[in-house]
């Protein structure tokens, strides 16, 4: 039984890996071929700051990660690379949380309205809706 659970581990991670770099591969090969403005937002250059920024916080969290030995329930785990992943995704977790809350914050701060930019972040707006017409009751 669990040999079949660690086969569908590696076919779900060989998935997510191929489905990643070919997703990769699509979005350079269209860079060139779209304006990278829409509504005079630079969309193209967002991503790839957002992207090479989260690519180096997960290889910089993978670098400085903690390989110490663990013992959970009794168990000893002391494979490094596993302890190291484990590691960055914790770190980098927490780095994306915070870059999110701080990005919230400045743009809080700059627009003036806390409100403005969750309503903007948001496809649902928290504000009321105000409708036309009298309601049936």
């Amino acid at each position: 039984m669990i040999d079949i659970l660690i086969i569908l581990i590696y076919i779900t991670l060989g998935a997510a890996i191929t489905l990643t770099l070919w997703s990769i591969v699509r979005k350079v090969r269209t860079i060139g071929k779209v304006s990278g403005k829409r509504h005079g937002i630079p969309v193209t250059m967002i991503n790839i700051v957002v992207n090479t920024l989260a690519i180096a916080i997960l290889a910089v969290s993978y670098l400085i990660g903690d390989t110490e030995t663990m013992i959970v329930n009794n168990s000893e785990y002391s494979d490094k690379i596993w302890l190291s992943v484990t590691d960055m995704f914790v770190t980098t977790g927490l780095l994306l949380l915070l870059i999110g809350i701080v990005a919230v914050t400045v743009a809080s701060i700059i627009i003036g309205n806390l409100k403005e930019v969750i309503n903007s972040l948001v496809p649902i707006s928290f504000t009321k809706v105000k409708r036309k017409g009298k309601r049936k009751k």
